[in-house]
């Protein structure tokens, strides 16, 4: 404001930009952007600062017992959040590194159940990553039920979630999904 035309120096009225980690821009998630903090607050960020710089990799850091296939990773680095969270892992934040984490022991699995895009689901996981899926987590149930209508929730329609790094406008989901999407939902 107050400022008629660009000046030579941009530094001088310009903010600084830098690092952003996992900012939404139009529809997709960017693990890592160069924004200001303003701009990195209104994509929804994380702002790290001027002085950090996405080439350094500063979005990424340590993921404690990730599962990849049948094989569980005690600590390991380089993971985005979402690579971290998608495997079930716990991640340790950002610029993070397994020579400082304290992971401890995996978390229990049990069946995970719902309902997102109009399709029941069913998979073994830990609470966190079922929750995230807006999942049913059936606690000592081993593996998922061969018949999902006892258990899951019924669908319903769910406005603007997000699915993956895409915004969908109009979903069939359960109403914990649609929540952990961040969508709005409508009822079944």
């Amino acid at each position: 404001v107050g400022v008629d035309k660009c000046p030579s120096n941009l530094d001088e009225v310009c903010p600084a930009p830098g690092a952003c980690c996992n900012p939404i821009y139009g529809d997709i998630l960017i693990p890592c952007g160069t924004f200001s903090e303003d701009s990195c607050e209104a994509h929804m960020g994380a702002w790290l600062g001027a002085d950090k710089n996405c080439d350094e990799k500063p979005c990424e850091g340590a993921c404690c017992n990730a599962v990849q296939g049948d094989v569980s990773i005690p600590c390991g680095d380089g993971y985005t959040e979402g690579e971290c969270l998608d495997q079930s892992g716990a991640w340790q934040g950002f610029s993070s590194a397994c020579a400082t984490a304290e992971c401890g022991e995996p978390p229990q699995t049990y069946a995970c159940c719902g309902v997102e895009n109009g399709m029941r689901f069913c998979f073994e996981d830990v609470e966190e990553k079922c929750a995230r899926e807006g999942g049913t987590w059936l606690v000592g149930v081993d593996k998922c039920p061969s018949n999902l209508d006892e258990v899951c929730p019924a669908p319903g329609a769910c406005c603007n979630p997000i699915y993956g790094d895409i915004l969908i406008p109009c979903g069939t989901f359960s109403e914990d999904s649609c929540e952990a999407h961040m969508g709005a939902w409508l009822g079944a």
